[in-house]
């Protein structure tokens, strides 16, 4: 057997890296912790960049919906840290819920907040209830709230086209994995 090298020995001593999770943000941050002796629980105070954070988010030509609504459909929040890629996604999942023809979005930044317009026409699409047939662990408003979790824009009829009315059955398997 060949002899075991350590690609360690004789470097020079790592820095400490000490990662700090902002609970509101959900962001894990990593520090160097110099000579301090940290553990889990102990509060820190950290200077530093927040980076650019989403201050607002407003939506345009709404006829039924409510922007609240379409807010919680693209699943940004305000406070959270901005991303051209995390925009994106968010005008992605208003596209695949088939409640919109077309959705744009323009942004405005000042300092180190964005304000985020969604450009949205609501689709003329044909929309079918949905019906509750053979649930007998749930109630209706115990199914329709598990559906509210995933597709907050739910009304109790689902959209004949887009991606999103799988969504039903996602939240209607999650409830029923929660039994």
């Amino acid at each position: 057997m060949p002899e075991q090298i350590d690609p360690f020995e004789g470097a020079p001593e790592l820095p400490r890296i000490v990662a700090v999770s902002f609970l509101a943000v959900g962001h894990l941050y990593n520090f160097l912790a110099g000579g301090l002796t940290l553990r889990r629980g102990d509060r820190v105070v950290v200077e530093g960049e927040a980076g650019v954070r989403i201050g607002k988010i407003e939506v345009e030509g709404l006829e039924r919906l409510s922007a609240d609504e379409v807010v919680a459909t693209s699943g940004l929040k305000t406070g959270a840290s901005f991303s051209v890629e995390n925009l994106d996604a968010a005008g992605q999942r208003l596209v695949d819920s088939g409640l919109f023809a077309k959705v744009g979005y323009r942004t405005n930044t000042k300092g180190n907040l964005v304000t985020i317009v969604f450009l949205v026409e609501e689709s003329k699409s044909s929309k079918s209830p949905v019906v509750f047939d053979n649930f007998v662990w749930f109630t209706n408003d115990e199914l329709v709230a598990a559906i509210r979790r995933e597709v907050p824009s739910f009304d109790g009829t689902a959209p004949d086209s887009g991606k999103k009315n799988g969504g039903v059955s996602v939240a209607r398997s999650a409830s029923s994995q929660a039994a």
